[in-house]
C-alpha cells in the first residue's frame, strides 16, 4: 500500500520473481513506470476501499480470487486515523504466516542518522503511524529504539528498526 514512484515496489518485485509470488500494489497515484513483471498487479485507488472489497467479495478488484495476505507493506499517508483504519481492515486479512511491515514509524523534524552514516530530516506527523500501532495493539512503542518483543499472549512478534525514518515489523506467531 503506497507505491508512489515504486522504489520499494522494485525490491519486492525482484524478490517475488525469485519465489514466483504475486504482488498487488495500491496507490492513489498513477502506476509507476516499472516493466517486466507479469506477477505484478497495480490498482489505482484508495487502499481502504481496496481492503473493503477484499473483505466483502473475497476477490481482488480485477476478479482474481483472494485467499489471504502473506506480506503487507504499508507506506501511505502516515496519518494516525488513516493508518489505524488500514490496520483494522487489513490485519484480519493476513494469512496465518502473515507479516506486516510499516514504514515511517520514527518521523520527526529532528535529524536522524541513516545506517550509511548520512543524516535524514523527516517531518513531524505527531507519531501518526506509531500511535496507530499503539492504539491497535494496546501497547507503548519507543520508536527511537531498536527492539524486538512478543505481545503478552505470544501470538505476535514485533521488531522496531528506528533508522531511516523507522520500519516496524509484526509477525503472526503460532501459539
Amino acid at each position: 500500500m503506497g507505491v508512489r514512484t515504486g522504489e520499494s515496489t522494485r525490491v519486492f518485485l525482484e524478490v517475488a520473481k525469485k519465489f514466483n509470488s504475486k504482488i498487488y500494489s495500491v496507490d492513489l497515484s498513477e502506476k509507476p513506470n516499472i516493466e517486466g513483471f507479469d506477477n505484478w498487479h497495480f490498482h489505482q485507488g484508495d487502499d481502504l476501499s481496496f481492503g473493503k472489497e477484499l473483505t466483502e467479495n473475497n476477490r481482488f478488484p480485477d476478479g482474481r480470487p483472494f485467499s489471504g495476505i502473506d506480506l503487507l507493506f504499508i507506506d501511505t499517508s502516515h496519518e494516525f486515523e488513516h493508518t489505524l483504519k488500514e490496520l483494522e481492515i487489513f490485519f484480519p486479512l493476513m494469512s496465518d504466516k502473515g507479516l506486516v511491515v510499516l514504514h515511517d514509524t520514527n518521523l520527526s523534524e529532528h535529524p536522524n542518522r541513516r545506517l550509511d552514516g548520512s543524516v535524514n530530516v523527516g517531518w513531524d506527523n505527531t507519531r501518526g503511524v506509531t500511535r496507530a500501532l499503539e492504539s491497535f495493539f494496546k501497547t507503548n512503542i519507543k520508536e527511537d529504539l531498536f527492539q524486538s518483543y512478543f505481545n503478552p499472549g505470544k501470538t505476535f512478534a514485533y521488531l522496531n528498526i528506528p533508522w531511516c525514518n523507522g520500519l516496524y515489523f509484526i509477525k503472526r506467531c503460532n501459539p
